[in-house]
């Protein structure tokens, strides 16, 4: 997933998609344009305001660069970032990682 056309490709996939002609139909894309995307062809403005206005949740800094997760919950405060939330999954999901990480905070502790 070096690209945008293999970021929205698996983007598309993720959401039940089999085929592009069935998710462009139900969401109005046109078939030729997403298909020259997911081919290599670079994404117009047009289409990629398209795209997030249909999927109000996929994080276009990851469909356009490949940074943070796929997909973010706007219903989260304002002031945790994608870097935040990205670090605050993985601390939660890998026990080894959270227990060096706690290890860290207590030995590293400031007085306040």
């Amino acid at each position: 997933m070096d690209t945008v056309g293999g970021r929205l490709d698996f983007f598309i996939r993720s959401k039940g998609y089999d085929k592009l002609t069935v998710f462009c139909e139900e969401h109005g894309f046109v078939y030729g344009t997403i298909v020259q995307t997911v081919k290599g062809r670079r994404l117009g403005i047009d289409v990629l305001d398209k795209i997030a206005a249909a999927f109000p949740n996929l994080n276009i800094n990851w469909l356009l660069y490949g940074r943070g997760p796929m997909e973010v919950d706007y219903s989260l405060p304002g002031w945790i970032t994608d870097a935040a939330l990205g670090m605050a999954m993985q601390l939660k999901n890998d026990k080894a990682l959270r227990e060096m990480a706690l290890k860290f905070l207590n030995e590293n502790q400031r007085e306040a």
